[in-house]
């Protein structure tokens, strides 16, 4: 990140386009540069450059009233790791308003992220301690940005509070974090949860992600799909022809119950296989979802929808 020191003595405030000022600033070169207000625009200029921007009435700008009120307070570690957990789960879809985002779940005083697309749930739990109850999603795009600057502050936990139906993180005396709340109520994602164990394996997840990304290169471009059947203690994973391109992959496993013949997307199945940092996965397939969690670990699991086999 890059910091300017400059010392202000405008008579007035003034507005910019975010986008377009912040861009301009990365880009030029780290050397003094000069700015001057010049009726309604913005002069930068350097050594060697000049750029003019325009302004806007900043009395069009709304004011936001950010004073804490209902203070509570979440750890920065486990923030993080959960929204890095269950982001991959979130839809990009935004006309799916309640899936465009990460669910926040402290109803129960603990610490609950959810990410569901409509394919893939992405569940992360931890014990610690909330002292707030709140229910409620912020958007995809509010989430990379919050996770930006989780990343940049170093301080064990950040004080949060709502205000105006946004969701505040106070990272400093000068910066506070804002984002609109989308909801406070989410699909029923335990619902989506399988509790059918007649039928589980477990496999070890570098082998299996290494397998996925080979099979990939052959797999068909517009479904990226591969099979999945068992003999005795082996996965077969199977992709079907394509232009004379076919791929096999056999795998040891601990099998559990009685066999099924599986469908999955390599794209969206490489992609909950990521938060895993266990060894060993075991996948609990049901008539529909496929639970996938690591067994005596409740911290996180994820569950992905299979394709018709």
């Amino acid at each position: 990140s890059q910091q300017f020191h400059q010392k202000f003595n405008y008579p007035k405030n003034f507005c910019i386009e975010l986008k377009e000022f912040y861009e301009l600033l990365h880009e030029i070169p780290e050397e003094e540069i000069k700015f001057s207000l010049k009726d309604k625009s913005l002069e930068i200029t350097g050594k060697k450059l000049k750029y003019t921007l325009p302004l806007f009435d900043e009395t069009e700008y709304p004011i936001i009233d950010l004073e804490p009120e209902n203070s509570f307070y979440l750890n920065k570690k486990i923030l993080l790791e959960g929204i890095q957990k269950t982001s991959y789960a979130m839809s990009s879809d935004e006309k799916k308003v309640y899936l465009n985002g990460l669910f926040f779940d402290f109803s129960e005083k603990k610490f609950k992220i959810i990410g569901l697309d409509g394919y893939r749930l992405g569940l992360f739990s931890s014990e610690e301690k909330v002292s707030t109850q709140e229910t409620f999603i912020l958007r995809k795009k509010s989430i990379i940005e919050l996770k930006k600057l989780l990343e940049e502050f170093e301080e064990e936990s950040f004080e949060c509070f709502f205000k105006n139906q946004m969701f505040c993180v106070k990272f400093s005396k000068e910066i506070i974090f804002s984002a609109r709340v989308l909801s406070r109520t989410f699909p029923q994602y335990q619902d989506i949860i399988p509790l059918d164990k007649n039928f589980s394996f477990e496999v070890d997840k570098d082998t299996l992600v290494a397998a996925l990304k080979r099979l990939l290169i052959v797999a068909n471009k517009n479904t990226q799909d591969v099979f999945c059947t068992f003999s005795d203690e082996t996965l077969i994973l199977a992709t079907e022809e394509v232009n004379s391109s076919t791929g096999i992959e056999e795998l040891n496993v601990k099998i559990e119950g009685s066999t099924k013949k599986l469908r999955f997307n390599i794209k969206y199945l490489l992609e909950s296989l990521q938060p895993f940092t266990s060894t060993t996965i075991r996948f609990s397939p049901s008539d529909g979802p496929v639970l996938i969690n690591v067994l005596n670990t409740p911290e996180y699991l994820g569950v992905i929808m299979p394709l018709d086999a």
